[in-house]
């Protein structure tokens, strides 16, 4: 299952050329950003601080938020300013995608 998990993220994880300096960087995978995302959320979080932090846009946050909120990952209060705030299913996946991308880290190409 593991291996499964690795080989996927590993697919997700593109190099592309960027425009300023012609530098080679890595694209950021979906649970890259969803780390992210339930990172900032731990404490709670309006949506504007969610797409500085996590250098996207308003429309891809809001996917990931939807996703997130679908699955239980991420709760959103009905107050103004909406807080998005990560459950304890949430802060248990943040948790597993660390390690699998600890795990990542120290595999030899």
């Amino acid at each position: 299952m593991l291996i499964a998990i690795c080989e996927s993220m590993l697919q997700h994880c593109c190099i592309r050329r960027t425009r300023r300096n012609d530098r080679i960087r890595a694209r950021r995978s979906k649970d890259q950003i969803i780390l992210e995302i339930l990172r900032i959320c731990t404490d709670g979080e309006n949506v504007t601080k969610i797409v500085y932090q996590t250098n996207t846009n308003f429309t891809t946050v809001k996917g990931y938020l939807n996703l997130l909120m679908k699955n239980g990952l991420v709760e959103c209060n009905t107050s103004s300013p909406r807080i998005y705030r990560a459950t304890g299913k949430g802060q248990e996946m943040m948790k597993r995608l660390r390690e699998i991308h600890r795990e990542l880290e120290q595999l030899v190409v």
